[in-house]
């Protein structure tokens, strides 16, 4: 979605320091990179497609109809994909903690992603907007 933006306007609009980042990752690896704020994940995390009828808030107010598409969901429902941005989620100015999904194809090597998610944590570091902690990857 942000790179089809970039494309479209040629401007990379700034929302907040950690948003902006993981825009600018997502951009470079022309790949989806979603931020969520850990404080309204409610429960564990499940990737799985989406329902008949299954919609969340986007960011933007919408209802966004999530049948057979991939989201990610928790006790409370979905709560983000790699499509749009979840309202109940979004990383706001008081965030915390935040979790970090990477959407890629299940071609993307291994080694490519370990260097692109190591590159990110650098820069959470360099641009003091944070500090990495768990990495996992989930192929």
């Amino acid at each position: 979605m942000f790179l089809r933006h970039i494309l479209r306007s040629g401007e990379f609009y700034q929302v907040l320091n950690l948003v902006d980042l993981t825009n600018w990752s997502s951009a470079e690896i022309a790949s989806p990179i979603c931020v969520y704020d850990r404080s309204h994940i409610e429960g564990g995390i499940t990737l799985r497609p989406g329902v008949d009828g299954e919609t969340f808030e986007s960011i933007r107010g919408k209802q966004m109809d999530v049948r057979g598409r991939p989201v990610l969901s928790d006790q409370a429902g979905v709560f983000g994909s790699p499509f749009a941005d979840s309202a109940r989620t979004r990383i706001r100015p008081d965030t915390v903690e935040a979790l970090v999904v990477w959407f890629t194809l299940s071609e993307y090597p291994n080694r490519a992603l370990t260097a692109d998610i190591e590159t990110y944590a650098e820069r959470l570091t360099q641009y003091d907007i944070g500090h990495p902690g768990q990495i996992e990857i989930v192929t």
